[in-house]
């Protein structure tokens, strides 16, 4: 699948870890046997991590009436499988932030794509919406990586992918030899963070070549494509590309993506205001 891993270490360097908190807390919750005290014990000794994650959840994004004012309250509240992904929504927010402008356009792209992957898994009942919103949210985390390593060379490609809207894999092709999407899977397998997100990353611009995992695929192609359709990442005047393979294993038409875009964009937009 892709370039061989030695062959990007070799113009990149090596590719950079999850960080240990984060490794930790991931395990456990993948761990059925986990308490809430357990998290509790590991979060509460992050002050930073702590104030986020209260944030959050007492933002609009949860619309909760009550405030939560403790951990393990908002780890009652949330359940595993969404404290998960919002703490790698978090820690995916560290690691693309620098501060500079291609950064924030990034996280915009990479947090958008991740909440219409949620919302589309949630209308047409496509796996689970937590994991699709946590693969959109890292499908283009190997542009960030680029962007840390040789940013040289890779900042060139994104201006002039947005100047004379070219693809970006035609670009990192013929420059480097190889893609955001060959980086993005590998830095997935590094952070161990399963098979389906490596494989539905890595075709995220191809569902018709994703034997696995296909619907999920497709949902994140159709998210990103809704992202930069609607002015969250480094396009201008983005026209969507109706794949056919992916209208047919969703099951949408035109019309129907029309619809659901409508639905959903503003909500998207004031929800992207919370992670900033």
């Amino acid at each position: 699948m892709g370039v061989k891993i030695e062959d990007i270490v070799r113009k990149i360097g090596s590719l950079p870890p999850l960080p240990t908190i984060a490794m930790k807390l991931i395990s456990l919750l993948n761990n059925p046997d986990t308490k809430v005290s357990d998290l509790t014990e590991i979060i509460s000794k992050d002050q930073a991590l702590t104030a986020d994650i209260l944030k959050i959840v007492n933002s609009p994004f949860y619309g909760l009436r009550k405030e939560i004012v403790s951990i393990s309250q908002a780890i009652n509240y949330l359940g595993f499988m969404n404290l998960k992904s919002l703490l790698l929504a978090l820690n995916t927010k560290k690691f693309i932030q620098s501060g500079d402008l291609k950064d924030v356009i990034l996280w915009k792209h990479s947090l958008s794509t991740g909440l219409f992957a949620k919302y589309i898994g949630e209308k047409i009942k496509v796996y689970n919406p937590e994991e699709l919103f946590v693969t959109g949210l890292l499908h283009d985390i190997g542009k960030t990586v680029l962007r840390r390593k040789v940013a040289h060379v890779y900042d060139p490609i994104i201006d002039e992918a947005y100047s004379a809207g070219r693809n970006f894999e035609g670009l990192e092709k013929a420059v480097l030899g190889f893609t955001h999407s060959d980086v993005g899977m590998l830095l997935v397998q590094e952070w161990n963070l399963g098979e389906r997100m490596k494989t539905v990353i890595f075709y995220h611009h191809h569902p018709e070549l994703a034997t696995e995992y296909n619907q999920e695929t497709a949902v994140v192609y159709l998210a990103d494509q809704l992202s930069n359709f609607n002015g969250f990442g480094f396009y201008r005047d983005f026209n969507i590309s109706y794949n056919d393979a992916m209208m047919s294993v969703l099951g949408l038409n035109e019309e129907m993506i029309g619809s659901f875009n409508e639905e959903y964009k503003d909500k998207i937009e004031e929800e992207i205001g919370v992670f900033l």
